[in-house]
C-alpha cells in the first residue's frame, strides 16, 4: 500500500491563514517583547511567515525569533529517542530573559514535544 499524503494549504492558501493568525496574536499582545520560537524542522517557517505578517501589520511590536530542535519522531511517527530531546541556542537564556513567549510548531501529535518545550522554558 502506498503512503498518500494530503496538503491542506497550498502557499497560496494559506497566505491568509497566516495573515489571519497574525492578527489575532497581535490583538493579544501588549507591549512586552516578544519572541516566536519555531520548533524545528516545520514550526520553524511558520513562526517565520508569522513573524513577518506581524512585522507588515504593526512593526513595532514585530517578535524576534528563535529556534529549539525537539527530538522524538520522525516524519512518520516512527519513534527515534524514547525521551524527547530538545537543544537550543547557547544564549537563550539570555534571549528569553523578559520577553513573552509564543511556541510555533506545525502540528500536536501526543504532546510530547510541546511538553519538553515547556519544562525547557520553565526552567531557563
Amino acid at each position: 500500500m502506498s503512503e498518500q499524503r494530503f496538503r491542506l494549504y497550498d502557499a497560496a492558501a494559506l497566505a491568509p491563514v497566516i495573515q489571519r493568525m497574525a492578527r489575532q496574536v497581535l490583538a493579544l499582545l501588549d507591549e512586552t517583547p516578544t519572541v516566536l520560537v519555531g520548533v524545528l524542522r516545520r514550526g520553524a517557517p511558520l513562526a517565520d511567515l508569522l513573524q513577518q505578517a506581524m512585522r507588515e501589520i504593526d512593526p513595532a511590536r514585530a517578535p524576534i525569533r528563535m529556534d529549539l530542535l525537539v527530538k522524538r519522531y520522525a516524519d512518520d511517527l516512527t519513534l527515534l529517542h524514547p525521551d524527547t530531546r530538545l537543544e537550543a541556542p547557547a544564549d537563550a537564556g539570555n534571549i528569553l530573559r523578559g520577553r513573552r513567549v509564543i511556541v510555533v510548531d506545525d502540528v500536536l501529535y501526543q504532546g510530547f514535544s510541546l511538553l519538553r518545550v515547556c519544562d525547557w522554558l520553565r526552567d531557563c
